[in-house]
């Protein structure tokens, strides 16, 4: 009540003046030797105070979480020669922390110091920014185990993170791509001198390239850039797998199809497949086809007398000559 103001030293004119604040939502205090003369509605509700309780000669440090008590220590004039916003943690009467921003202000009325504390509630605030934390930690925990390499890159082609999947497949540390051109990942422009200006369109597709490692060995690999936009600013993310493995077992596999594994000649399939296509000239071309055959003389006395590995290294022998 204004009465009680007066008794805390508050004026009529300071009571009028003070009203003003109990429409502003962010905590209002006026405080002597730390001692509360003054706290409007908003104040009372962010401290969690029980109604119409305004805290009156209660020390303002006494609403700071433990944690903070030593820097509540230092007094309501440090902080005002501060000049600073300082972040602390309140604790309400029921548990409930609160996050918040205050600010001080040294006043000079009625002969005293008196000082103007105003604090602004960032609980909702903070607990969104540890939200975004949490979550940018679990995706960047993500991106550090996946088997694929990942890298973003700016409007440019120029790297700006580098995964520690894409670090073991280029042989390249975070540190030594970072601001480089994605180009120094491959040999050779991926399509001529357009390479260098359409960049994201030609990377666009999922495709195979031809990446190259630090110590300079090539090895085919499979690319992807897909665009990113985050307001105005456009960025590429590009995920990367080294298909080496891949290409070889499909390598064997072909190979086992088509050749005979003991003397790496064409097998029957494949020879097939040729004479079949040599016909099919033949006949566009109204021209024949010759197909020669070679028997082996006494073989079956090779692998009679000496065995089947006799006779396999002579069928090596024969199909290498």
């Amino acid at each position: 009540t204004k009465n009680e103001m007066q008794l805390n030293g508050l004026d009529q004119d300071w009571s009028s003046r003070l009203e003003l604040l109990e429409q502003v939502h962010n905590l209002i205090a006026v405080c002597r030797d730390d001692r509360i003369l003054y706290l409007n509605s908003a104040g009372a509700k962010i401290l969690g105070l029980q109604k119409n309780d305004r805290a009156y000669n209660a020390k303002l440090a006494s609403f700071f979480h433990p944690d903070f008590k030593d820097i509540a220590a230092l007094g309501l004039d440090v902080f005002a020669e501060d000049e600073t916003v300082i972040s602390v943690k309140l604790l309400r009467p029921d548990g409930i922390e609160v996050d918040a921003e205050i600010w001080v202000t040294r006043l000079n009325f009625s002969g005293e110091t008196t000082y103007l504390v105003e604090a602004h509630d960032i609980t909702s605030h903070m607990r969104a920014a540890r939200a975004l934390r949490s979550r940018e930690q679990r995706l960047e925990g993500i991106l550090n185990t996946v088997a694929d390499g990942i890298m973003s890159l700016d409007d440019h082609g120029n790297i700006q993170s580098f995964n520690p999947a894409a670090e073991k497949i280029f042989g390249f540390t975070y540190d030594e791509v970072i601001g480089s051109n994605v180009r120094i990942l491959m040999p050779v422009p991926v399509e001529g001198d357009n390479f260098g200006t359409d960049w994201a369109k030609t990377l666009a597709p999922d495709r195979e390239v031809v990446g190259q490692r630090k110590d300079g060995n090539t090895f085919p690999m499979e690319m992807a850039v897909r665009e990113m936009r985050q307001g105005e600013n456009l960025s590429f993310t590009s995920i990367v797998r080294d298909i080496t493995a891949r290409k070889e077992a499909e390598e064997r596999v072909y190979n086992l199809a088509h050749f005979d594994p003991l003397t790496g000649l064409p097998n029957r399939h494949l020879l097939g497949d040729r004479l079949e296509e040599s016909i099919k000239r033949a006949s566009r071309s109204k021209s024949e086809v010759a197909l020669m055959f070679i028997d082996l003389d006494k073989f079956k006395v090779i692998n009679d007398n000496h065995g089947h590995a006799a006779g396999d290294e002579a069928l090596k022998i024969v199909s290498q000559r």
